[in-house]
């Protein structure tokens, strides 16, 4: 079993929800490959931070990893560890708390990709 590590550095992101945009027209959209012709066009924009942070991470592993590729239906095994600063919002108890690593959150996460 082949073993793959790599390291982002920075400020984890989290995936923003796309943003669903309906365009009207009394012409009409024409359907390039069915012929339809519809007054209604949805059209769904995923954040531009969204795009550049998982730009990011794919460009990342490429250099780190020699752009390893995975046998198509492989299992794998994925273990993220994220660091994130310390709240503003909390307490100077908590914050000192934090900084000496005797709090912070209680379980660890573990996705097992299919």
């Amino acid at each position: 079993m082949k073993t793959v590590k790599f390291t982002v550095l920075g400020e984890p992101t989290g995936k923003g929800r796309p943003q669903t945009k309906v365009m009207y027209s009394e012409k009409g959209f024409k359907n390039k490959k069915t012929g339809k012709v519809r007054n209604t066009l949805v059209n769904n924009v995923t954040p531009k931070k969204t795009v550049i942070y998982e730009n990011e991470v794919k460009e990342v592993y490429r250099l780190q990893c020699d752009n390893y590729r995975f046998p198509d239906g492989a299992m794998l095994d994925m273990r993220i560890i994220a660091y994130y600063r310390i709240p503003k919002s909390q307490t100077k108890r908590n914050k000192e708390l934090m900084k000496n690593s005797s709090y912070g959150p209680q379980r660890s996460l573990t996705w097992i990709m299919w």
